[in-house]
């Protein structure tokens, strides 16, 4: 259970760092589903085990919305996050065991200062002549290289979609302001790809706020989390 919450904990803060509101081809989208395929590889036995993970970020009006699959939907988290009301909720279903989390804007910035205090800006190299195209969208590379030490990070990312705010991601790394479509990295003996696949706007009509806790759900904080993850944090975190 240690290691599935480890790698869950990492997506999880995958995630949150793809959950800005998009602007697509100079214009906003208000209303969209974003899907991600991710792959785990590498010598930590759990990868195999967790096999290939969708990744689905939607939005409908102030409403943010991340779902991850893995384990044949076994291990899911959904984030639900409202803009304008500044908060949300995290539901982590891990066969037996659910956790759920509230989240707002302060305690999320408060706990990114405190993983990052200390730690020396990282560095960020643009390759503009190394492209890909991803999703429609021509992609250049990113070498992103944390201020921790940690194994650096191949980004394809584009100009051509922008946040309409300031996402996770700008805030873990502050300079990086392109969109990622395309993240390879290396976590606890694994490589982790993602890669996005579709934009999808009609998509995005069923997605709703949650505003209250489910029944049946442990609800903790993002720090006993990790805690029960030992140490698995995500991304530099």
């Amino acid at each position: 259970m240690k290691n599935i919450l480890s790698i869950a904990f990492t997506l999880l803060f995958m995630s949150l760092m793809l959950m800005p509101t998009y602007a697509q081809k100079g214009k906003k989208i208000q209303d969209a589903v974003i899907t991600y395929d991710m792959k785990l590889d590498g010598d930590n036995p759990m990868a195999a085990m967790m096999g290939d993970v969708t990744m689905k970020i939607g939005f409908n009006g102030t409403v943010s919305v991340a779902q991850v699959n893995m384990m044949s939907g076994m291990v899911t988290t959904d984030i639900y996050f409202d803009k304008e009301k500044k908060e949300g909720i995290l539901l982590m279903n891990m066969m037996s065991k659910k956790i759920a989390i509230r989240m707002n804007e302060a305690e999320m910035k408060a706990y990114q200062q405190k993983q990052s205090k200390n730690t020396a800006p990282p560095k960020i190299e643009y390759f503009k002549n190394k492209t890909k195209k991803i999703a429609g969208y021509k992609c250049y590379q990113v070498l992103l290289t944390p201020g921790d030490g940690s194994e650096p990070i191949i980004m394809y990312v584009t100009d051509n979609i922008k946040p309409t705010a300031t996402s996770q991601w700008e805030m873990q790394y502050p300079g990086m302001k392109a969109c990622p479509l395309s993240i390879e990295v290396t976590q606890q003996g694994m490589k982790v790809n993602i890669i996005a696949n579709n934009v999808d706007a009609k998509a995005s009509e069923s997605i709703e706020y949650l505003s209250e806790i489910p029944a049946g759900y442990e609800e903790m904080t993002v720090e006993q989390l990790q805690e029960l993850s030992k140490g698995g944090g995500g991304i530099g975190l």
